[in-house]
């Protein structure tokens, strides 16, 4: 609501439509393509970055938490909203673009789309499994994680249906969040049955899902193949005896969404009880450490101390302009002070990613050299194995030049390997001794008996 003519919006931000078209078939183009992109942005948080990467999932966990405190009924300045589009695009909400190049846009249109995603990107998984371009567990996966990760955003699209202000000099109730919006139309009632359908869905999903992670739990299946494909995304970044934690977490956030859709009247309410589950939270992350990554432990907790300081500062805006007004330098104090808090978050994740990166590819690295060992080894015992057996067979022939030719050329191409190698081939059996817990069953000794002839032979 409140758009002006030839622009776009991204969040609170007006961007003047390309070419200044408007209502044309260019603007419908362009916004299309901003919808594409937006939908790539969520497929990267939430197929790539939050599955492979421990502590920037923490870090988009924070993300969620402020996007929710933004909307809050704080009296943001102009300068600092500029700044949340960020944390709307963690949340996976699809307002956080607005098309007016080429519609109009409101609530409405939010929510049927918002609601329609998780839909959509089920679909998408579904053509991927069908067409043998995604396996089967990583589609589940795939559409199951994003319907829990956008799970702030529906209840939030979902319950603000229901949240209506009664505006007296005209008599009529119209949206908490879209005052331009009336309540009181057919369209409302039938978005209100869709809501009240989708909450049951949103709990009826959560709780098969709990469910079936607790039977895997009696039966010890949580770390078999099936279900860690399909359900890991829930419990494996957790240590043992911390499993529920992502049934805490659903629950923080959630009583976030329910303390901004329900105590709108009052911002200072709305500051108090989001600091009571902050806190709470807060406590119980130090109390149980749930990860088994303690960089992800330390970002979290530092994610909950940077949410609570955006709620201080989102009193402090509204007391200073509910007083003598906010002036220009104490607004650049307090962005001064959210920006500080949010780069030094960010860097102190990236470091902590860098170095669980690096020790990665270490790792990987090292694996890599003792595989390569590993087959260097059972190559030379083979070598050693076909020595001695062709030294047998020939020393036990005739005396004829042929075979003695064969045998010489033998000698030389063994020479030879052993030279590229680094060792040669009398060091052959020994060292391959040293490294026998490779594979001990590759290559038997020679028997005694076989010996005893061979020196017989050359007797």
């Amino acid at each position: 609501s409140g758009e002006v003519d030839g622009f776009f919006y991204i969040d609170v931000q007006a961007i003047k439509c390309p070419g200044s078209h408007t209502r044309d078939a260019e603007a419908w183009v362009f916004s299309m393509f901003c919808f594409l992109l937006l939908l790539l942005l969520f497929i990267l948080i939430n197929d790539v970055v939050r599955p492979n990467f421990p502590v920037f999932d923490a870090v988009l966990l924070t993300y969620q938490d402020i996007g929710i405190i933004t909307l809050f009924w704080f009296e943001w300045s102009q300068k600092i909203s500029k700044m949340f589009f960020v944390f709307r695009v963690a949340l996976l909400d699809v307002d956080v673009y607005e098309p007016t190049c080429a519609t109009d846009w409101g609530f409405n249109w939010a929510f049927r789309l918002m609601l329609s995603l998780p839909l959509l990107f089920a679909a998408a998984n579904a053509f991927g499994y069908v067409t043998g371009l995604r396996e089967g567990g990583k589609a589940f996966a795939g559409a199951l994680s994003f319907f829990i990760n956008a799970q702030a955003s529906l209840l939030f699209y979902c319950l603000a249906v229901f949240s209506c202000r009664h505006v007296h000099p005209m008599d009529t109730y119209y949206y908490v969040e879209e005052l331009d919006t009336s309540c009181e139309t057919e369209s409302t009632l039938v978005m209100r049955i869709f809501a009240a359908a989708y909450l049951a869905l949103i709990g009826g999903v959560t709780s098969a899902l709990f469910m079936r992670l607790k039977r895997a739990a009696d039966r010890d299946e949580l770390n078999t193949e099936r279900v860690l494909l399909r359900y890991g995304f829930m419990y494996k970044t957790f240590r043992m005896g911390a499993l529920w934690w992502g049934v805490v977490r659903i629950v923080k956030q959630a009583s976030l969404v329910f303390i901004l859709t329900i105590a709108w009247r009052s911002p200072e309410d709305q500051a108090v009880w989001a600091l009571i589950v902050l806190t709470v939270y807060g406590f119980g992350a130090a109390r149980w450490q749930p990860s088994q990554l303690h960089e992800v432990n330390n970002s979290e907790l530092a994610g909950v101390g940077i949410t609570i300081v955006v709620v201080c500062l989102g009193l402090s805006f509204t007391s200073l302009n509910n007083d003598d007004g906010l002036s220009d330098k104490a607004e650049w104090r307090y962005v001064g002070y959210f920006a500080a808090a949010q780069i030094l978050y960010l860097i102190g994740a990236s470091w902590a990613t860098f170095r669980d990166v690096w020790a990665v590819r270490a790792r990987l690295h090292v694996a890599k050299q003792v595989n390569a060992l590993h087959s260097r080894v059972v190559r030379a015992r083979r070598r050693g194995r076909l020595r001695s057996q062709m030294s047998f067979d020939l020393e036990s022939t005739e005396d004829d030049s042929s075979s003695r030719r064969a045998w010489r050329a033998l000698r030389t191409v063994g020479s030879a390997v052993a030279a590229m190698s680094g060792r040669d081939i009398g060091a052959t059996d020994t060292a391959s001794r040293r490294v026998s817990f490779f594979d001990a069953s590759d290559d038997p000794e020679p028997s005694t008996e076989r010996r005893a002839a061979a020196v017989a032979a050359r007797r």
